[in-house]
């Protein structure tokens, strides 16, 4: 226990440090698109819509991340550090996670190793002050995997419902999870409970879009622009 905490400790002391070096005072252009321009938007009451290149989407991008951005700034006001803070502590609980998932896999000594490693692993320590989608996605995605690992399907196709709409790219793993349960018993627990967190946003799409639409608009848009494809409703 006292050597988890250490480690913690160190995880988050690190982190925190980096953010300090980064500039709090605003949204950068890269979180604008991931999601801070459509999250100014909701909390001015102007609906959920973003520009980008003149064109307005309304559905550009899929809703947790705007939403994560969106609620931030409404119970702290547009605070980026706060922002930021938020993702330094999700990035440094990631790193227990990861020591869980390796204790599940394999044994409490290689949990500690790789706990180790992700403490100082410079890619996370980077991911936790960048305002993306997958500074969100990385940590619930090890805590989908521990809790397919201890069989809580009822949690695992939530959490899969919120990856898939944190990152639309994330229904690339949902059948990966569905083939290793084998069983129908948890293949439709995990299908109802993801379904259940996805149908909001498609039943929201199509009374927009009058088409369904399972994640954002965003690839169509570039899809269209190079084929020279005329679409006038993002």
């Amino acid at each position: 226990m006292r050597t988890l905490i250490i480690l913690l400790s160190l995880a988050f002391l690190i982190r925190i440090g980096y953010i300090l070096t980064l500039d709090n005072t605003k949204l950068d252009a890269t979180g604008m698109e991931q999601g801070g321009e459509i999250a100014q938007n909701l909390l001015k009451n102007n609906g959920y819509k973003m520009q980008y290149y003149g064109v307005e989407f309304l559905s550009g991008r899929v809703p947790i991340f705007p939403l994560f951005i969106a609620g931030t700034f409404y119970i702290f006001g547009e605070n980026i550090f706060i922002l930021r803070l938020l993702l330094v502590i999700l990035n440094t609980f990631m790193c227990l996670g990861i020591f869980l998932l390796a204790k599940e896999l394999f044994n409490s000594q290689t949990g500690f190793l790789a706990m180790l490693i992700s403490v100082f692993y410079p890619p996370f320590i980077y991911l936790s002050g960048c305002l993306v989608a997958e500074s969100l996605i990385a940590p619930l995605w090890v805590l989908t995997t521990l809790l397919f690992l201890r069989k809580h399907y009822i949690w695992v196709g939530l959490l899969l419902g919120v990856l898939v709409m944190a990152k639309a790219t994330m229904y690339a793993i949902v059948p990966i999870f569905l083939i290793y349960s084998r069983k129908l018993k948890p293949i439709f627990i995990m299908l109802l409970f993801f379904i259940l967190v996805i149908s909001p946003w498609v039943i929201r799409n199509y009374h927009i879009h009058h088409r369904i639409i399972l994640t954002c608009t965003w690839g169509s848009s570039v899809f269209n622009s190079v084929n020279s494809i005329k679409q006038y409703e993002y």
